[in-house]
């Protein structure tokens, strides 16, 4: 019985670890004019917030189309969530996917939070650059 409960429970950690993509292959970066993603094509939707001075200065606009962004000003962090309706994974490769205007030259940004969901709905946590 004993070895049926380890079993039980090694399943168990085996589903959890499945179901997070923890090592992430994909990345995110920001620059003074735009913020682009490096993946292999199967993420379908993006989180992140990034601080910054110029955070009520800032217009966000999608350069690719087909996706939805929805960004949320307070303070000094700017959240946004990017997605498509028909859940269209994000091109493969280096993509500038949103443009950014009304930053002044000598604005910093820092990652907060970087996240996105996989074609198969698990959450791919994005490694950040700031260039």
């Amino acid at each position: 019985m004993k070895s049926m409960g380890k079993l039980l429970l090694i399943g168990l950690a085996i589903m959890l670890m499945a179901s997070f993509s923890l090592k992430s292959q994909s990345v995110i970066k920001i620059s003074q004019s735009t913020i682009s993603l490096i993946s292999a094509g199967n993420l379908t939707a993006l989180h992140f917030e990034v601080t910054t001075k110029d955070v009520d200065k800032i217009t966000a606009k999608m350069l690719i189309p087909g996706y939805q962004l929805v960004c949320n000003p307070k303070e000094t962090k700017l959240s946004c969530i990017v997605y498509s309706m028909e859940l269209t994974p994000f091109p493969a490769g280096d993509t500038e996917i949103i443009k950014l205007e009304g930053i002044s030259d000598d604005n910093e940004f820092i990652w907060e939070k970087a996240e996105a969901s996989d074609v198969n709905h698990k959450t791919v946590f994005l490694e950040t650059v700031v260039e």
